[in-house]
């Protein structure tokens, strides 16, 4: 009898001891796919972290780049040059497929704001006044809105041309001379070479330096690196 309750009390230790095991089996597996889990995280989160830093810091470069003043072709002497952004005015324009002409989008409630102007609707849109502009004599290779200075007034459509030249149209003295019904066939559509200009690869805007005091401008980038200011040759 006393053999049998010794046996029967073994039975139930190995019963027990064998789900000890397999708890603790259970257990850290559980806890290692919970780490494993928190590892993946920590990675994808570091990963996602480090590229949102790198495609910072190039924004901030391309931001902050310096041109040389040494390669501008009509820069005052002192003036320092950084690549910036021209604000939006309520103007976008679009290249034709075939780059031979340009379609200008004017929002007119925000064109007019920029300009102190009230500008009714010209079009069937209550919003929006469509203008298809063509008569290039080379494709478009670029369109640049770009202002001079620091009053609201001086902005133009710049168009660089398949040559290297630049080609504008005066934004407020189209709005001043052609915003009406009666002249939406003539609004935008006069495009007048800038002289002196070749080589051109592309139109940017920028803030130019000189001491203490600064503005913008709009710069025209040549394929050698060197560069005009616009300012100083449309605003002349």
């Amino acid at each position: 009898m006393e053999q049998e309750l010794k046996l029967k009390k073994r039975g139930v230790s190995g019963v027990v001891v064998f789900f000890l095991i397999i708890l603790f089996l259970a257990v850290g597996l559980v806890a290692g796919w919970y780490v494993g889990k928190e590892n993946l995280i920590t990675i994808g989160t570091d990963k996602e972290e480090k590229e949102e830093k790198t495609e910072k810091e190039s924004t901030e470069t391309k931001e902050t780049e310096e041109l040389k003043t040494g390669e501008c072709q009509n820069c005052k002497e002192g003036n320092k040059y950084i690549f910036t952004e021209n604000s939006n005015i309520g103007l976008t324009v679009e290249i034709s497929s075939d780059m031979n002409s340009a379609t200008i989008r004017a929002n007119n409630t925000e064109l007019g704001s920029a300009y102190g102007l009230n500008l009714s609707s010209l079009g069937d849109n209550q919003y929006i006044t469509e203008v298809k502009v063509d008569g290039f004599n080379k494709k478009i290779m670029q369109v640049h809105i770009g202002g001079f200075g620091q009053a609201v007034g001086a902005e133009n459509i710049l168009y660089v041309l398949e040559d290297g030249t630049i080609e504008y149209t005066p934004v407020f003295s189209e709005l001043k001379e052609n915003w009406s019904k009666e002249n939406l066939n003539k609004l935008f559509k006069t495009h007048k070479a800038i002289d002196k200009i070749d080589n051109v690869s592309y139109v940017t805007g920028a803030t130019v330096t000189s001491g203490t005091t600064g503005h913008y401008t709009t710069v025209a980038v040549r394929k050698d690196g060197s560069f005009y200011d616009l300012g100083e040759m449309i605003n002349r």
